[in-house]
């Protein structure tokens, strides 16, 4: 089974969807980064099989890291995670090497935070 590893800014986020990824794969702490850089450094180390990308990272575009590590990498999964619905995130996918989308579904009991959702996420694959 391959390593699973999730890169997501938003801290409460990337908590519920570790927690979930635990679920399914193996998982270690330091296996999860919070922006880009960190982790592109990680995956030279690691070399998961499963990436999970929040599509809105600090100064960078989850799309465009994407394509960046399918260059390299091209084996590896990478599902990207947003909470935009934006028409053009949507027909990049295919561009830019990502292998599914998934939808970050808040949940107004919590106040729109995530990772108190029961549910955090809502699959949209396309592939």
């Amino acid at each position: 089974m391959s390593n699973a590893f999730p890169i997501e800014d938003s801290v409460s986020f990337r908590s519920a969807l570790v927690e979930i990824l635990r679920t399914h794969f193996p998982l270690h702490r330091d296996h999860e980064a919070s922006n880009a850089s960190e982790g592109l450094r990680k995956i030279q180390q690691l070399r998961p099989g499963l990436i999970d990308m929040d599509i809105q990272l600090p100064r960078e575009n989850g799309q465009e890291v994407t394509r960046q590590i399918k260059l390299v990498y091209e084996d590896i999964v990478i599902d990207i995670v947003t909470s935009c619905s934006l028409p053009e995130y949507h027909q990049n996918i295919d561009r830019n090497g990502i292998d599914s989308l998934f939808a970050k579904k808040k949940d107004s009991s919590t106040k729109g935070t995530p990772a108190q959702a029961k549910e955090p996420l809502a699959v949209r694959s396309y592939h």
